[in-house]
């Protein structure tokens, strides 16, 4: 998602503008003919029904006139308030003028429906009429112009924190690639010196493997559990190569949420921090655990080894886990929560995430 591709350009601001204006223009000049008839059906004028025609006329004068009015507010988008305030005023009053040439035209020339004597006093207080419902149109106008420019810039601001969001995670995301090979390198570099060379093939195998899946995958994008415990396993597999007799798995994701969606590769560097502090340290099997339920409407996913020694790390320090901290705090806010806790048992991490699944 880009600005360039989702952001309204100036003419689709004008567009919308003009849509708009148009409804606005057409009920002000609406319930002004309303108005009109209304009040001269009510005096009870005689020749009302014959005033129909004329007033139609101006109606649709009015609703022609008016386009300039809209026009000006138009291309005021985006500038000063003040300047596009006066330019529009000036335009609704020059309307006014030319309505009251309308409507001089229409009822007092000959006109075989309509024809009134003419009154100065009488045409100069409906000027002034004309004036204020001129100046009334402009400030809807005004007014209309302003909500589509703030609802265009409400939408670039939503747009823009999206793209920092994504952006973030990108960079997140990215963190983890040099990480993780290192790590994985300095194995089969130990793996080779030790003249270990069918593993050190085969991790060598399952490394490119592993790359180019997690490669593939847009670093923002949300993933399928069941593809998420995929990858890890594989992942697993090249560390069961270093660690054949120290290291086991035990995968427990329960059906019902094989299916939600989880931001990819989340769990990669609390499994890696299994291996480091809780596999690589000790000196008999440790079992590495990958489980998933439901609970209470979201989705709980826990990691965990009983790996007893303590490490050299405390829970939720370093950069896997603060990688994890933060990319979970900047895709679902509060509605997520990490908990990583030392016991007896071992090491386990607790996520919980709201429960989603594909439409």
């Amino acid at each position: 998602m880009t600005m360039t591709e989702d952001a309204p350009s100036p003419s689709e601001i004008r567009r919308l503008l003009w849509r708009a204006g148009g409804w606005v223009v057409a009920l002000f000049w609406l319930v002004q003919l309303v108005e009109l008839s209304l009040t001269s059906f009510v005096e009870g004028t005689q020749r009302s029904l014959g005033l129909l025609a004329p007033r139609i006329l101006i109606v649709v004068a009015g609703m022609i006139l008016s386009v300039p009015v809209i026009e000006v507010a138009a291309l005021g988008t985006g500038g000063a308030f003040g300047r596009r305030l006066l330019a529009t005023v000036f335009t609704a009053l020059a309307m006014c003028i030319a309505l009251m040439a309308v409507d001089y035209m229409v009822y007092f020339i000959p006109f075989p429906a309509g024809r009134l004597a003419f009154d100065l006093t009488e045409f100069v207080y409906s000027g002034f009429g004309w004036s204020w419902f001129c100046l009334g149109l402009a400030g809807a106008v005004v007014a209309l112009s302003y909500s589509v420019e703030i609802r265009d810039r409400e939408r670039r601001l939503a747009l823009l924190s999206v793209e920092a969001r994504d952006a973030r995670l990108a960079a997140l995301r990215y963190q983890l690639n040099p990480h993780f090979l290192f790590n994985t390198l300095n194995s089969i570099a130990a793996l080779i010196d030790g003249g270990e060379k069918e593993p050190a093939e085969t991790m060598v195998v399952n490394l490119a493997e592993f790359l180019r899946a997690t490669l593939e995958l847009d670093p923002v994008i949300d993933i399928r559990l069941s593809r998420e415990v995929e990858l890890q396993a594989l992942y697993l597999s090249i560390e069961e190569t270093r660690f054949p007799a120290r290291l086991r798995t035990h995968y427990a994701v329960d059906d019902a949420v094989a299916g939600a969606l989880v931001p990819a590769l989340i769990t990669q560097p609390i499994v890696e921090n299994a291996i480091r502090h809780a596999v690589a340290r000790s000196s008999v099997p440790v079992t590495v655990t990958i489980a998933a339920i439901a609970m209470h409407g979201r989705l709980r996913l826990t990691i965990a080894d009983d790996g007893r020694g303590k490490g050299d790390a405390m829970p939720g320090t370093g950069v896997g886990m603060a990688n994890v901290r933060a990319r979970l705090e900047n895709r679902f806010g509060r509605a997520q929560s990490l908990d990583a806790v030392r016991d007896a048992a071992g090491f386990r991490v607790v996520l919980e995430l709201p429960l989603r699944f594909a439409a």
